[in-house]
């Protein structure tokens, strides 16, 4: 459901009747309207950066949050009425956007700021004299984290792929359920199987998965098709209540069952964003969980025996501020949140959500207030490569049939070549054009 812009100037006369707007309207400097996807505590940090840039210019915004961010913007653009400026979680929509026309460029507004961001995380599109920056990296997801509680033994191994696979089945074996699993996040369910299929491909090998998340591997080929299979064995198998539990079970609740006494699953396998919601568990026998007291994370492990981890990909993806309206008031908020004193804001609020990295790099890890969110930092900002999650990255129309298909799959995992079978049918209707040539690291990217 969208707002009109009839309810955001009802949001605005609200706003003008604080005592803060009062002072505004003897020095009015205009309004500018976010759109973005955070709620709870996430919208809680993200209000305080926009507070603080209302301080610092006098402008007010008029943020509006949902969870169904791709269907509200799309309707937005298509009725004449986007917002100013939007937070942008998928890549794929993204570029959509930009070779549309829709979006602003942006390289005069990030300036002085440009070499603070890992240039591929710009996402720079076109090529030669047109090639031209429309998003300002703003905040990080780390996605190649397996989490657990730490303190029970055995704790579980992290050296490689075929320990992690052995200590499933021996808590398996000694009727403990391993992996703690939640698919549910309407109105786009599915997310939890498409990262773990992701992470399992990347980590096998991360050619095949740079040529399949750029549109130049079919999904019925035997690495991809493999990947979907050890998924299926090693998590859904082995996951609380079983695929049709995953299946009715929201993703912030996936791992609510490990906090029990005894805990009910073991492992989970999701984003450095799940660190807001385990924070917010309630009703546990402990307490609401803490991190790095009562849970933790390792990265996904090498496939690789000996465990070397040198040069090992991750995966990730990155919010990018967009802009749809050329205002002034728009410009100044692009130029903020580009600068390293909007981006420390975040990091810096007490009553934020942990797991949030933000994209500056000038950002480092001591400016985290908790030891999950300084671990994480270290990795995104490492020298190893992140990989953009290829179903963020891809057009819509793949990234919505890949997200049905991994929910049909768990339903009925005896579909699975009909269901890669269609998946190679979509994607031959769709031209090489459409898809982000976005690379591991800091190769060139291109459009």
């Amino acid at each position: 459901m969208t707002i009109s812009r009839l309810g955001r100037a009802a949001l605005a006369i609200a706003v003008a009747l604080s005592p803060a707007a009062a002072c505004s309207r003897q020095n009015p400097k205009g309004e500018v309207t976010v759109l973005a996807l955070w709620t709870g505590s996430e919208k809680a940090a993200f209000t305080e950066v926009l507070e603080a840039f209302k301080g610092r210019t006098g402008i007010v915004p008029v943020y509006q949050d949902t969870r169904a961010l791709p269907q509200v913007l799309q309707a937005e653009v298509e009725t004449g009425n986007p917002p100013d400026v939007a937070i942008m979680a998928s890549a794929g929509e993204f570029a959509e956007y930009a070779r549309d026309g829709k979006l602003v460029k942006l390289d005069g507004l990030v300036g002085e700021h440009r070499r603070a961001f890992k240039e591929h995380w710009l996402l720079p599109m076109g090529e030669g004299r047109d090639r031209h920056v429309y998003a300002v990296p703003y905040k990080v997801s780390f996605k190649s984290a397996i989490w657990y509680r730490p303190g029970r033994t055995p704790e579980p191994p992290r050296e490689n792929w075929d320990r992690l696979v052995s200590y499933t089945t021996s808590q398996a074996g000694a009727g403990i359920t391993p992996w703690c699993m939640g698919m549910g996040d309407a109105p786009s369910s599915g997310g939890t199987g498409t990262d773990a299929i992701e992470d399992i491909l990347l980590h096998r090998s991360p050619e095949v998965y740079e040529k399949w998340a750029t549109g130049r591997q079919s999904w019925s080929s035997p690495e991809v098709r493999d990947a979907w299979e050890t998924w299926h064995e090693v998590f859904v198998e082995h996951a609380y209540g079983g695929p049709r539990a995953a299946l009715s079970t929201d993703f912030q609740d996936g791992g609510r069952p490990m906090f029990a006494d005894p805990p009910g699953c073991l492992l989970e396998h999701q984003g450095s964003f799940i660190v807001e919601f385990y924070e917010q568990y309630r009703g546990l026998p402990n307490g609401a969980p803490r991190a790095g007291a009562d849970f933790d994370f390792f990265p996904f492990p090498p496939f690789d025996p000996s465990g070397d981890t040198a040069g090992q990909p991750w995966l990730g993806a990155i919010d990018l501020a967009v802009m749809f309206n050329d205002t002034p008031q728009a410009r100044e908020l692009i130029r903020f949140l580009a600068t390293r004193d909007a981006q420390l804001i975040w990091p810096s609020d007490p009553h934020r959500g942990g797991g949030a990295i933000m994209a500056n790099e000038t950002v480092d890890a001591a400016a985290y207030g908790d030891p999950i969110s300084r671990k994480i930092a270290g990795i995104v900002h490492s020298d190893r490569p992140m990989c953009f999650d290829a179903s963020d990255a891809m057009p819509p129309a793949m990234r919505n049939a890949f997200s049905r298909a991994v929910l049909e799959y768990l339903n009925d995992p005896g579909r699975l070549t009909g269901l890669l079978d269609k998946l190679d049918a979509i994607h031959a209707g769709i031209p090489q054009t459409a898809w982000l040539d976005l690379p591991c690291g800091d190769k060139e990217t291109q459009e």
